[in-house]
């Protein structure tokens, strides 16, 4: 017996076997993204236009459901566009472009891209971005995505889409986005893409390499502010320092702040958060020209460690979840902080103590000067910025209290801006400036008498390493000899200065255990008696002067 088949349904039993024969079996779809970037290499800390030309070679059939730009510290999107009101709307809107290009579809036809910047998707995400086919806001979708700020294993920004087409799916995409800052550290970096297909959900990877240049062409010009604020109600004060910048300098890489002489730590109020639960003592602050204005707006300040390794951290909420952790130098109470990402910051706030809860600083109110030594990112020399402390609360219009111990008479040598600290740990660290006299000679050598409590070495090996001596305008390390009779440090320096900046610290300086004892109770008590230190500078004219300085110690 003889079937007869229809044409109609002969004709579509082939379209099937056709469609068939095309798509790949299962298991053997494949895509393999690749990445070049336009230019290869751009200009440090510049906002620049930087293409991403990707192709995603799918295999017969297949094509790409998503990609991922992953970029490298440094390399930073803006974010800012419209002044924030890109992330406020979930549809594109003028102004809010952040690139366009275009994709190679399978079928091999071109049509244009653009990439806007939109409301984000989850709290996670530091915004959303659209992938639209056209020209205009509004058109076709080609794809939804976010914008992510990674903190593992460095802080970067990934732009993830997902949803692409289907029909005509793309097998290339060449988009450039516009307005991105370049990293301000000249090595080498990596820009990652990562795509999934409709067939092979596991991401393939790759990755090009993008060549940063100019960075010693990068100013770095910091300038510092610092305020303090003494409460009303009780003894405790809050401080504030914030670094500046330029937008297009160097991002600052880390820094170490010397707390201003007239601020003084609370140790027994710190060490209920070293000892148990870390204290939330702070906030922290920060302002981006690429990002919005408040993204950076509510991080916290948290003391914790412990008692022999103090520890600051900063921590921003998501989605900047960004961590700064800083160490405390118990000797000498500078706070050091080494992990800043490379982010044009143009402010970089921190505001710690005070409250009736904390009450980690008081204050003297007496005039004094905030330093801050900082490390660009772009590979220059670390810059030491100084200024002056700005008094508020309830402190006096006119700073007042013990001025920093200079000789009475102009025309001789002074000592100016002493500090001691760390003697509660017996880690003690004196640090105090001489200066030549307006009709003196400059200053060739310093003797210096200690008060009961406080010994020199001996030994001429721990004076050299525990003796640091800053000579000239420039404060450059000086060259010199010291040594110690009937209980008298003599420091000779090579030359004679005009100005001499001099740290004494162990193991040139011991606390004997009974000074550490009553300090450590006078501070519980907040009634620190002032120690006697006595000075004789001799200039290179041989004429002596005799100075005396009372300072009350800060641990």
């Amino acid at each position: 017996m003889r079937f007869r088949v229809p044409r109609r349904a002969l004709l579509a039993l082939l379209a099937v076997l056709t469609l068939a024969a095309a798509l790949p079996a299962a298991g053997s779809a494949s895509i393999a993204p690749n990445l070049a970037l336009s230019p290869g290499s751009v200009s440090a800390g510049a906002a620049q236009s930087l293409g991403f030309d990707m192709t995603f070679s799918p295999s017969p059939g297949d094509y790409p459901t998503s990609f991922s730009l992953t970029l490298p510290s440094g390399l930073v999107p803006n974010l800012d566009l419209a002044g924030g009101a890109c992330l406020n709307s979930a549809t594109p809107t003028a102004g809010c472009e952040l690139g366009s290009g275009t994709a190679t579809t399978t079928l091999s036809t071109t049509t244009p891209v653009s990439l806007w910047l939109v409301k984000a998707p989850g709290a996670a995400d530091a915004a959303g971005a659209a992938l639209v086919a056209g020209d205009l806001p509004g058109g076709p979708s080609d794809g939804a995505g976010a914008i992510t700020l990674q903190t593992t294993p460095d802080v970067g920004f990934v732009l993830s889409v997902a949803g692409l087409p289907a029909i005509g799916g793309f097998s290339a995409l060449d988009l450039t986005l516009t307005g991105v800052r370049a990293p301000t550290t000249c090595s080498p970096v990596t820009v990652g893409v990562s795509a999934t297909s409709e067939s092979d959900p596991t991401p393939a990877t790759n990755a090009a390499a993008l060549s940063v240049t100019g960075c010693s062409s990068l100013v770095y010009s910091p300038t510092l502010a610092a305020t303090v604020d003494k409460d009303a109600t009780d003894s405790g004060a809050v401080f504030t320092a914030t670094v500046s910048e330029p937008a297009t300098a160097s991002a600052t890489k880390g820094f170490e702040v010397d707390v201003p002489a007239s601020v003084t730590p609370n140790v027994s109020a710190a060490l209920g958060c070293l000892l148990g639960t870390p204290c939330t003592i702070g906030t922290a602050s920060a302002v981006s020209p690429f990002l919005p204005a408040s993204a950076l707006s509510n991080g916290t300040v948290v003391l914790g460690g412990s008692i022999t390794a103090p520890t600051l951290t900063v921590t921003f909420p998501a989605p900047y979840p960004i961590m700064l952790t800083g160490t405390v130098n118990i000797s000498t109470e500078a706070l050091t902080f080494g992990d800043i990402p490379d982010l044009p910051l143009t402010t970089l706030s921190l505001v710690v103590g005070g409250g009736s809860s904390t009450q980690l600083f008081g204050t003297t109110c007496a005039a004094s000067s905030l330093t801050v030594k900082l490390t660009p990112w772009d590979g220059a020399a670390q810059q030491t910025v100084s200024a002056p402390v700005t008094f508020g609360g309830s402190c006096p219009a006119t700073p007042t209290g013990p001025s920093p111990p200079t000789s009475t008479n102009p025309a001789k040598p002074t000592v100016s801006g002493a500090s001691l600290r760390g003697l509660v740990a017996r880690s003690a660290r004196f640090a105090f400036t001489v200066k030549e006299g307006t009709d003196a000679k400059p200053i060739k050598r310093i003797a210096l008498g200690l008060p009961k409590g406080l010994t020199f070495p001996r030994s001429k090996a721990s004076l050299v390493k525990g003796i640091v001596v800053r000579a000239g305008a420039h404060a450059k390390k000086a060259k010199f000899t010291a040594g110690v009779s009937h209980g008298v440090l003599t420091i000779t320096l090579s030359s004679p200065t005009t100005k001499a900046e001099i740290t004494v610290q162990r193991p040139a300086l011991a606390v004997s255990s009974k000074l550490a004892r009553s300090v450590k109770t006078q501070l519980r008590r907040k009634k620190v008696d002032a120690l006697r230190f006595a000075f004789r500078l001799t200039d290179s004219a041989k004429t002596a002067t005799r100075l005396t300085l009372r300072l009350k110690p800060r641990s």
